[in-house]
């Protein structure tokens, strides 16, 4: 069967994707330890999000920054509950499936 549709009433996304640079205010920022921001069912998955040196971060991180050079690079090697903190931490909301 064909997939069913539905009404997507307009909306506001973000022209440009997170960059490292954007997403390192939110590390510095301490927002690892803000369980306002984090999902009830994230709080016990936080230790899991870590780079490559156990820092709070994005998995492809190193001692906590990106790599030299990718400070503008589109953020990757983060979780959805990663992203959904960010982007509450920043006040937005992260897109619904329809969207």
């Amino acid at each position: 069967a064909p997939p069913a549709l539905v009404h997507v009433p307009s909306f506001w996304i973000d022209r440009h994707t997170v960059t490292n640079k954007q997403f390192q205010r939110f590390v510095t920022a301490g927002a690892y330890s803000q369980a306002a921001l984090w999902e009830p069912e994230a709080q016990a998955l936080l230790a899991r999000f870590v780079d490559r040196t156990g820092r709070p971060g994005p998995a492809f991180w190193h001692e906590g920054v990106c790599l030299p050079g990718t400070e503008e690079h589109p953020v990757v090697g983060v979780s959805w509950y990663e992203a959904l903190a960010y982007a509450r931490w920043v006040g937005k909301r992260l897109p619904t499936d329809a969207q």
